[in-house]
């Protein structure tokens, strides 16, 4: 058992660390966008590996940003269906929709 728990401290740090990294992706993402708009509409300038880097960063941020979202238990959910609800269907509902999604 003290084998498992190493693992999961090691996972854990292992996703708070990614989720602080994709943090500042976010910040570079908006600011490509930021740019790409720019240079479009203010200097007639355009370029496509521009648009697809924004892109490919936001999928980067739902890919590793997803785990740290859900170990925080701050990812959305619709709070009408949920709040009303036991807790024991709020763990049946976790555990079978991460089931699903992973």
């Amino acid at each position: 058992m003290e084998i498992l728990e190493k693992i999961i401290i090691i996972i854990e740090n292992f996703t708070k660390t990614v989720g602080r990294t994709v943090s500042w992706l976010i910040i570079i993402m908006v600011l490509v966008a930021l740019s790409v708009v720019i240079l479009r509409y203010f200097f007639n300038i355009g370029f496509v590996w521009m648009q697809e880097i924004y892109v490919w960063f936001h999928g980067i941020v739902f890919l590793f940003g997803a785990s740290y979202t859900l170990m925080h238990d701050k990812h959305v959910r619709v709070d009408i269906f949920y709040r009303p609800i036991s807790e024991k269907k709020k763990s049946f509902y976790k555990f079978n929709f991460l089931n699903f999604i992973y």
